[in-house]
């Protein structure tokens, strides 16, 4: 099958799993083009040479919200009748004249998207997004491209309006968690109006995580509380609860430290607060960091704590299980999915840094029980929340498409 999965703002620094999917699929035998509407900004960019060779071979389309209503009117003048047919029914599917103009300023991009796949031969277009890229999708299937997918990675009201008709349209769905289904239906308001949909979330690469007994050896003989997170340095990643929890353990005379690993606009107010809470030397913003860093960050580590307000399962959770740490994770979105509360990590309540902070202590005095967590979450993203998983999943979901280009 050939394949062109588009990705919006590609290789942004949260994008790792997006590479080792690409990788799988083409190590399955299926023929890839990654497709984006912009770069990301240059401070957001992931880095490392694996993005580099993506990136380059990635076509970007254009950004569609930054495009004039003129491009589209000067495109949809050069269209056939049937194309032109197409376009206005989808039109008439738009729910109010904002919604109008949206489609139509996706034209130029979804006209590259169909150009693009007419050259390449593609198949099917699986698009990670339920915003902008998605209605590239659906506009570039009624300008005559190939069928599209789409994975909801967070809750469905953070990618706009339009969801009826983008998931109308749709062949299949696919869910980073479970949790995000009702929040779907609710938003499309008729599960009769949704493709066939698969859970399947984005996984870890397992060889890449893997701590070696030197490694485990020292993590033993540690004698200080090394707490490690990472997420974007946004608000909603909840680390000023996680500082603020750190404050509180440092003031009980506890030898700790908190590294952040994450850029975002949020920097500014968490050095503030650092510096507020005496904490400065204790607790530090690490900045984006490569796969094999955040690797080797984890490895000196001793607990990994993820303190967002809102998260659909969290890949960077499954990296730190995979690298035997304990974990303490908010009981948000579809955390539980991945973590159960008590046997492979412990669970908190969102906007709560005292009990983030007693779930830590709680880790830092009974060792044992940690070793138990960290080994029992070891195995279970092992079992299940792997890359490979995912991928097969993917290409299940897309079954007959698969099936009907194997042979």
């Amino acid at each position: 099958m050939r394949l062109c999965v588009l990705i919006p703002e590609f290789p942004g620094q949260t994008h790792s799993f997006f590479l080792r999917e690409i990788d799988l699929l083409r190590a399955a035998g299926h023929e890839v083009v990654t497709a984006s509407t912009r770069p990301p900004p240059p401070n957001e960019r992931a880095s490392g040479a694996a993005f580099d060779a993506e990136a380059r071979r990635c076509v970007y389309l254009g950004e569609p919200a930054r495009l004039a209503t003129g491009a589209a009117t000067a495109i949809l003048a050069t269209l056939g009748s049937a194309p032109r047919r197409s376009i206005a029914r989808l039109i008439r599917e738009a729910d109010s004249t904002s919604d109008t103009i949206a489609l139509l300023k996706m034209l130029p991009a979804g006209a590259a998207l169909a150009s693009l796949a007419r050259r390449h031969g593609i198949d099917h277009v699986h698009v990670h997004s339920c915003a902008n890229a998605a209605t590239v999708a659906t506009v570039a299937q009624a300008l005559g491209g190939p069928p599209y997918s789409l994975t909801l990675h967070t809750r469905i009201d953070a990618f706009g309006g339009m969801q009826r008709l983008k998931w109308r349209h749709a062949s299949a769905g696919l869910l980073v968690a479970d949790a995000l289904r009702q929040g779907l239906i609710d938003a499309v308001g008729d599960p009769n109006g949704l493709p066939p949909l698969t859970v399947a979330p984005m996984g870890i690469d397992p060889d890449a995580f893997r701590l070696t007994e030197e490694e485990r050896a020292t993590r033993a003989n540690g004698r200080s509380l090394r707490v490690v997170t990472c997420g974007r340095l946004h608000p909603g990643k909840g680390h000023d609860d996680l500082v603020r929890a750190t404050a509180r353990l440092a003031g009980e005379g506890r030898d700790v430290s908190l590294a952040i690993i994450g850029e975002g606009a949020d920097r500014s107010r968490l050095e503030a607060l650092i510096g507020g809470l005496d904490l400065t030397g204790r607790v530090e913003l690490l900045g984006q960091k490569s796969q094999p860093e955040i690797r080797d960050i984890l490895a000196r580590s001793d607990v990994f704590a993820l303190a967002s307000h809102n998260e659909a399962i969290g890949v960077a959770t499954m990296e730190a299980m995979a690298m035997e740490l304990p974990v303490v994770v908010t009981d948000v979105g579809g955390v539980h999915e991945l973590v159960q509360d008590g046997e492979t990590g412990l669970m908190v309540k969102p906007h709560e840094p005292d009990a983030i902070a007693d779930a830590i202590r709680t880790l830092d005095d009974d060792r044992d029980l940690a070793r138990t967590i960290a080994t029992a979450g070891a195995r279970r993203v092992a079992e299940g929340f792997t890359s490979r998983v995912r991928v097969e999943r993917l290409l299940t979901a897309l079954g007959d498409q698969v099936s009907s280009h194997a042979s």
